[in-house]
């Protein structure tokens, strides 16, 4: 049986659906679109591995990232 990955192409399937980006050092929060989500890191990238990607704008932190839809 195939497997089905959760990717932002297949579970941010709305128009209103957000990427939620949390950083776990400053406690910032940042809501992004899912046009930008999706401009950003395209239609297979998985919300896992988004927070290796990522970096807080506030504190510049990378490693405590959290990110969810």
């Amino acid at each position: 049986m195939a497997r089905m990955f959760q990717t932002l192409g297949n579970t941010m399937t709305g128009p209103t659906d957000t990427l939620k980006i949390k950083c776990g050092a400053c406690k910032h929060e940042a809501t992004w679109t899912r046009t930008r989500a999706l401009k950003t890191f395209g239609e297979g990238a998985r919300p896992y591995d988004l927070g290796k990607r990522l970096k807080c704008s506030r504190c510049r932190e990378t490693s405590h990232i959290r990110v969810w839809i």
